[in-house]
């Protein structure tokens, strides 16, 4: 019998990924489904994805318990495919990770299950965290600019194009609908009237500025550094019949000197970094009217070392500069508190947004043939393998969304009137005996 180094490398390489596979299930208790490139399977069944490896190189995946961060790289690459569904794949490798804990579990467990991994941790962490570098799972050099082609996003965005978190009441309900409701209530939480002035720090293609003009009556400003989403903005306010009172300007919100009764910022804090967010809520109470509020509905950490310290944390599944992360709620709380703003109102939108990326993905599959026309197969697998880890983290508790609800010397509300239904006129008949 030939030992293991006399087999063919084709066969040495399956016994190789039969092992490791092993090992990472003895690691952390889950067993990912996966495909080598001869068409070899291992892994459960049903778990309802596999993870393709394309060819023998990608078994570097596997010397080392996988991140999220280092499988959405792999398949940027094309290093491996996934095929079925990307959330439940990631998800999979994100309970890897829990299980596996800290770095210094995850050390001796790969020192004692495969010598290889140790070094692969040592110089993952020293990329990682090494001051001024960054990797691609890192989150910090993938290219997830908004100047892709206007119509790549269109492939997965709702008809309104509103690149945020939808607000979900129920698990079936369709993508627009839930944007159209989470536009309204944004406009009820900061009591837009008639007259009263917006702005939206990072207004995405405008689709707020047209909802407040269109329905509230309110004139506002949105600012943006991408050129496609400046372009378009502008097209779709003229194409709504409002551009006589909204206006998108590719602009930086510090370059503005004018007053607003309300300022949105959606998404965009996060990627400001920790050591901003101070500065910018000081220099936006400088842009609010006496009595006037703000909101802002950001990214932030859902894990207990991070809530403990207040440290910043890398944000998973999203592209942030080299100092930006996500923050515990209570940091970000304690922020908009120490700009002299009086705390109105936090929401967490988790669950919702976690619904908003999987429709986003199961869009973006749909129209694959048309994104990759206008944009290319790489950023189709970048934004694919981005929002699937982001909605896996989400759904795993790693991450959330919040909308922080303040006011420079606002008065607070009797109640939550932006959640209140109507009230009946009249008493609803009693039920027959």
């Amino acid at each position: 019998m030939r030992s293991r180094n006399e087999l063919p490398d084709d066969a040495a390489h399956r016994a190789r990924a039969t092992d490791l596979h092993g090992s990472l299930q003895d690691a952390s208790g889950r067993s990912l489904a996966l495909r080598l490139w001869d068409g070899t399977e291992l892994g459960p069944p049903g778990a309802g994805y596999r993870l393709v490896l394309c060819d023998p190189s990608a078994l570097r995946l596997l010397r080392r318990p996988p991140s999220i961060g280092d499988v959405e790289d792999a398949y940027a690459r094309g290093d491996v495919d996934v095929e079925g569904d990307i959330v439940a794949a990631l998800h999979d490798v994100a309970e890897g990770e829990d299980t596996l804990g800290s770095w210094g579990r995850l050390v001796r467990t790969a020192r004692r299950l495969d010598p290889p991994w140790a070094a692969g941790l040592a110089a993952s962490r020293t990329l990682r965290r090494g001051p001024g570098k960054a990797t691609l799972g890192d989150r910090r050099v993938l290219p997830f600019r908004d100047d892709l082609p206007h119509e790549f996003y269109a492939s997965f965005l709702d008809p309104e194009l509103v690149h945020s978190c939808a607000y979900f009441i129920d698990d079936d309900e369709g993508l627009p609908t839930a944007q159209a409701r989470k536009l309204d209530l944004v406009a009820r939480k900061l009591r837009l009237e008639p007259g009263m002035r917006l702005l939206d720090v990072g207004c995405g293609w405008g689709s707020l500025l047209v909802h407040a003009a269109r329905y509230y009556g309110v004139h506002g400003v949105g600012v943006t550094l991408s050129e496609v989403q400046a372009e378009q903005g502008s097209h779709r306010i003229h194409a709504a019949g409002v551009a006589d009172r909204v206006e998108v300007r590719r602009a930086h919100y510090r370059d503005l000197d004018e007053p607003f009764d309300a300022v949105v910022s959606i998404g965009m804090a996060h990627h400001r970094g920790p050591s901003h967010l101070s500065g910018y809520l000081r220099r936006v109470r400088g842009l609010l009217e006496p009595g006037g509020l703000v909101l802002c509905h950001r990214m932030v950490s859902g894990q207990p070392a991070s809530s403990r310290s207040g440290r910043a944390r890398p944000i998973p599944g999203g592209e942030v500069t080299a100092e930006a992360g996500t923050v515990p709620t209570w940091r970000a709380v304690r922020e908009v508190e120490r700009a002299s703003f009086g705390l109105l109102d936090v929401e967490q939108l988790r669950p919702s947004y976690a619904l908003t990326l999987r429709s986003w993905v199961a869009n973006l599959e749909a129209h694959h043939e048309d994104a990759v026309a206008v944009a290319g197969e790489h950023p189709y697998r970048v934004w694919r393998a981005h929002m699937g880890g982001t909605a896996a983290l989400l759904e795993r508790g790693r991450i959330g969304v919040v909308e922080i609800l303040a006011g420079r010397e606002a008065r607070s509300p009797l109640a939550r009137h932006w959640r209140l239904l109507r009230l009946p006129t009249a008493p609803s008949p009693a039920p027959a005996a």
